[in-house]
């Protein structure tokens, strides 16, 4: 059965009526709701003129049921909420069903492509004039793909009323620049005419900020606050050369561009730090759901929180002097080099990755993401001191890949490679060090005080948050890659949580959470795997002792060959 369907007309009544596609930023915008209700870790985002002549959307998402694909076009049909009382616990950024069928009316047309996790083959629907005129089976990867061709072509009138090409595309890169600083752990870019506008160089605070200003601020403090049924995080960026400090406010993960909220955290830094230097502010806020009405505008830019106050009072938990962690603050040194000081015991201990500016991320596996600063490998290509990446020649069957790695040729086996690795870095500690999560990873457990000890053995950092809640910080250096994610976290939670540790157990479990032989995980997930067991060769054997990697080398072939 499929996961779409009509609201109910008792839901209707009750959603804030408004067209949401008042311009190619608002079209934008819902895609990449969309895209992240999802799950996807990876979007980019193509326009062309401004959004008025081309948009494309690319997310590596879970995809839309085959069954489901005729039915996201009409209008109020969604996955995301059922009942009237569903609106006053919503989770999600889209949730009114209005977003296609509102893009594909505007629109001469519309051409959606997508594949679900679960299946085997993909879709592909096109619309026109606002109607379905092809519906056919496609090869491709998990995720969703949409293309919107000359927007507002059916509305004359609306499209009379869109700006230059310039004011468009400036709108269009506040919107990707709205969700990159609610999502940091999400990877975000922007080709614009053909040519990146967007696209980020790492994870770090200090990275955003020049993402968006060309500039490296003077100061930089991360601050954080945790209570029972809230929390917040909060990056503050001090620039005496910026006369114009920004403010990125998301609540629950939804991004806020206006209300109350907004003015309330303008007034209290104001009040904190004066008028005349105010720091650019990044916050991000984490509310009981039912305290939150996002439904009060129809763009869904505004929400209304019941509790102001509980708002305030995490805001000045965080300002408190004592929770004020000023990392980096910079003197007469240039910023690079205090970021680089800063680092430096990481960087000793991190395995080489490869950063997603580096090679293009595929929008192939939904549970791969990128969460962590720049790697060494990323500053030993800015420094030219860049060395040779495993090449991946080819795979087969979906289970062995064939690649060339310092001049030698080699064949892995993906499952036991990636087992070997999390059973090394859980059972056998090879990785002592941690690496810090932008932001903490929250779960529900039985015994959050036992869980908490358990991951502690594994070499995670990780504290009770409440009777039943844990709260995830860091995560051993070895995994801050692109083969570990909240929910593979989920997964070694729950089953620590129901049973006690033992070397057999984490085999299972390093079994159990490591890619099949079958799946398709991205190229660039199976390079970062071969690099890590190139890196540490004890990582390349199965908890049984079977070897995950062979090399291809002339005695070998010679004694395949009969040779010797």
């Amino acid at each position: 059965m499929g996961n779409v369907h009509r609201l109910s007309p008792d839901v209707i009544k009750q959603i804030a009526a408004g067209e949401v596609i008042e311009r190619p930023a608002s079209a934008v915008k819902e895609l990449i709701e969309n895209a992240i209700d999802a799950g996807a870790t990876d979007i980019d985002v193509y326009i062309r003129l401004g959004g008025k002549k081309y948009i494309k959307v690319v997310d590596n998402g879970s995809g839309i049921l085959s069954e489901d694909v005729p039915l996201i076009f009409e209008k109020h049909t969604t996955s995301k909420i059922y009942a009237p009382e569903d609106l006053h616990s919503i989770i999600t950024l889209g949730f009114r069903g209005e977003a296609l069928n509102a893009i594909a009316y505007a629109s001469r047309r519309v051409v959606l492509t997508t594949k679900h996790i679960d299946e085997s083959v993909g879709s592909r629907v096109v619309v026109e004039d606002g109607k379905i005129k092809d519906l056919s089976m496609v090869a491709r990867t998990d995720g969703t793909t949409v293309e919107i061709f000359d927007l507002f072509e059916r509305l004359p009138a609306r499209r009379k009323f869109l700006k230059s090409i310039g004011y468009e595309t400036r709108k269009i890169t506040e919107v990707v620049f709205r969700y990159i600083f609610a999502y940091p752990e999400k990877t975000f870019a922007l080709y614009v005419d053909n040519k990146p506008k967007i696209v980020m160089l790492g994870k770090e605070p200090i990275d955003f900020y020049y993402a968006y200003t060309k500039r490296k601020p003077d100061d930089t403090r991360v601050l954080s606050v945790e209570q029972e049924q809230a929390s917040g995080n909060m990056w503050l960026f001090f620039d005496s050369m910026n006369y114009q400090p920004f403010t990125f406010i998301s609540i629950n993960g939804r991004p806020v561009v206006s209300g109350s909220i907004y003015a309330l955290v303008k007034a209290i830094i104001k009040d904190r730090y004066g008028s005349e230097l105010p720091p650019s502010v990044v916050l991000w806020l984490w509310l009981p759901p039912h305290t939150i009405d996002p439904n009060i505008h129809p763009a869904k830019l505004e929400v209304d929180i019941k509790d102001k106050t509980l708002v305030k009072h995490l805001m000045l938990s965080m300002l408190n002097e004592k929770n004020d962690t000023d990392y980096t603050k910079y003197t007469d040194r240039n910023p690079q080099q205090v970021n680089e000081q800063k680092q430096i015991s990481d960087i000793t201990s991190r395995v080489n990755t490869i950063s997603a500016s580096n090679i293009k991320s595929s929008r192939h596996n939904p549970s791969v993401i990128k969460l962590f600063s720049p790697s060494e490998e990323q500053k030993q290509i800015s420094e030219g001191s860049y060395e040779e990446l495993p090449q991946i020649i080819d795979v087969i069957d979906n289970t062995f890949v064939v690649y060339r790695y310092k001049g030698q040729l080699k064949i892995a086996d993906q499952h036991a490679l990636m087992e070997g690795i999390l059973f090394s870095v859980l059972w056998k500690q090879k990785d002592k060090y941690s690496q810090p999560l932008t932001m903490p990873w929250h779960y529900e457990v039985r015994d959050p005080k036992e869980v908490v000890e358990k991951l502690s053995m594994l070499g995670f950092e990780a504290t009770v948050l409440s009777e039943n809640t844990v709260a995830v910080r860091a995560v051993p250096s070895v995994l801050s890659l692109r083969i570990w994610n909240r929910e593979l976290m989920g997964q070694l939670i729950a089953d620590i949580d129901t049973s006690n540790i033992s070397k057999d157990k984490i085999a299972d479990v390093a079994c159990k959470l490591s890619i099949k032989a079958g799946d398709r995980p991205s190229p660039q997930f199976l390079q970062t795997l071969i690099k890590i067991g190139e890196e540490y060769p004890e990582y390349r054997y199965d908890p049984h002792g079977r070897p995950a990697v062979i090399v291809l080398d002339t005695p070998l072939l010679e004694k395949i060959f009969k040779r010797k």
